[in-house]
């Protein structure tokens, strides 16, 4: 499609009457044998608001109505925002990186095999037809849509984590919206969307209790001394969950810790054999 079509929105926030056609299409692809983490991307600020409370609160959602909170399968996916592209300033700024485990599946609301945000801003355009619709690519009613969703266009954990998608292995002749997707991931520019477009999302309403086995790993900044909340989290409620820590820059922008976020995620996964 041409550069700068128009996606309709009428029923971009509506899910859909039945299986959408993406969905019926992954049914028929044997899911990816292992299970990857989920990653919540949030703030220090947050975190802490988080540990004082014991759990995931679910924020006001303006694109969806109610109440999320956002998981990208074995990935951070660290959204980059204005505020990234600026210098971090305060630790409470930070990046903090929370992989849940498959436990979370129990609350799970909807699945995407994208960003939905960026579906919403219309980030997707130069790929979808003007005409698809965000339920057109829902995947709520597959409980193991994200292992399909692996095995439909990446083959495998290992390829996913390393953002190399190959060809499906069923054919697709027309499956618009699977031709759709193929295009989405296999297409290197990121001009107009970023590295999100290749992250599978679930978005949960009912809040998480911030400790194992729902929470397996934490990614956080490293402060010196720890403070005293986050000393009595890992020596209480926290117990049992692997936390990993990555040096921090106040002059450094948000965007410059994609790559240790993403590391840090993928070196636990591979430890746990999940690839």
């Amino acid at each position: 499609m041409a550069s700068g079509a128009v996606m309709s929105s009428m029923r971009s926030y509506s899910t859909g009457t039945g299986p959408s056609r993406l969905c019926q299409w992954m049914q028929n692809i044997s899911p990816c044998p292992k299970e990857l983490a989920w990653c919540h991307t949030t703030d220090a600020y947050a975190f802490r608001g988080m540990v004082e409370c014991g759990q995931f609160v679910p924020q006001p959602c303006d694109r969806f109505g109610g109440t999320r909170t956002y998981f990208f399968y074995g990935r951070p996916a660290y959204r980059l925002n204005e505020a990234a592209l600026q210098s971090m300033g305060t630790t409470a700024r930070a990046p903090v990186v929370i992989i849940a485990s498959s436990e979370i599946l129990s609350a799970s609301h909807r699945m995407f095999p994208f960003d939905t945000g960026a579906f919403l801003d219309r980030r997707y355009c130069d790929w979808f037809h003007r005409c698809m619709e965000l339920c057109d690519f829902e995947l709520t009613s597959l409980v193991d849509a994200h292992r399909r969703y692996i095995a439909s266009f990446f083959g495998t954990n290992r390829n996913y984590l390393a953002l190399k998608p190959t060809v499906p292995p069923l054919a697709y002749a027309g499956a618009f919206e699977v031709e759709a997707m193929v295009a989405l991931l296999q297409d290197p520019a990121i001009v107009r969307a970023d590295d999100r477009k290749l992250a599978f999302e679930l978005q949960v309403q009912a809040p998480i209790p911030l400790r194992a086995p729902w929470v397996r790993a934490l990614i956080l900044p490293k402060l010196r001394p720890i403070p005293s909340y986050l000393a009595s989290f890992l020596n209480g409620p926290g117990q049992g969950i692997e936390v990993r820590w990555f040096d921090v820059d106040p002059y450094k922008q948000a965007k410059d810790y994609v790559t240790v976020l993403e590391a840090l995620a993928k070196e636990m996964q591979t430890k746990w054999r999940l690839l």
